[in-house]
């Protein structure tokens, strides 16, 4: 069984031994850990995530008289602090089903974790390709026509409105009043 404990910087231990009280509170916030459809969804999106664990261990930052905030910025405070933290929550969740004798929700958490490990590392690979630097490539290039031709509209009637000035003016001049017939 891996670490079900995580220390923040300032070296407090946040432990993510679940148990039936944080299960119900879970679940009343929009968290159901009996969901196996749940997890992945919730892994792949960090935001949730950090939610979830905001939640999961609300006793434990009320009683260190932290807000939510607060909390949540600890979960995120240095890169790869969210990874190891989301880490020590599936053996917390893991612990959790295996003390209930739920041995494949277990492994179900544990294909989840794995499920979005590989998911995260695809999603960086499609970012890193070829096909998005074209793509942002292309997308420059229309940014720099578009603003070009903005530049070209802006210039035409400033020279248009100078030149109509001009000839206005002479033909002002040129045109006789109605005294003059």
């Amino acid at each position: 069984m891996g670490l079900i404990q995580w220390k923040d910087k300032q070296g407090r231990a946040w432990s993510f031994r679940l148990n039936i009280g944080d299960t119900k509170r879970l679940k009343d916030a929009g968290f159901d850990i009996g969901d196996p459809k749940s997890f992945q969804k919730v892994l792949n999106d960090s935001l949730g995530c950090v939610e979830l664990i905001a939640e999961a261990m609300r006793p434990q930052w009320e009683q260190a008289n932290l807000t939510y905030e607060q909390f949540a910025d600890l979960i995120i405070e240095d890169v790869g602090t969210l990874k190891a933290v989301q880490d020590c929550f599936i053996e917390g969740l893991r612990d959790f089903f295996l003390r209930l004798d739920e041995n494949a929700m277990a492994k179900i958490v544990e294909k989840a974790k794995a499920a979005t490990s590989a998911s995260k590392l695809a999603m960086t690979a499609r970012a890193d390709s070829q096909a998005i630097n074209g793509l942002i490539e292309k997308a420059l290039a229309k940014e720099e026509s578009d603003f070009q031709r903005l530049l070209a509209e802006e210039e035409a009637k400033l020279s248009g409105a100078t030149l109509q000035n001009v000839a206005g003016s002479s033909e002002a001049t040129q045109t006789p009043g109605p005294s003059e017939t």
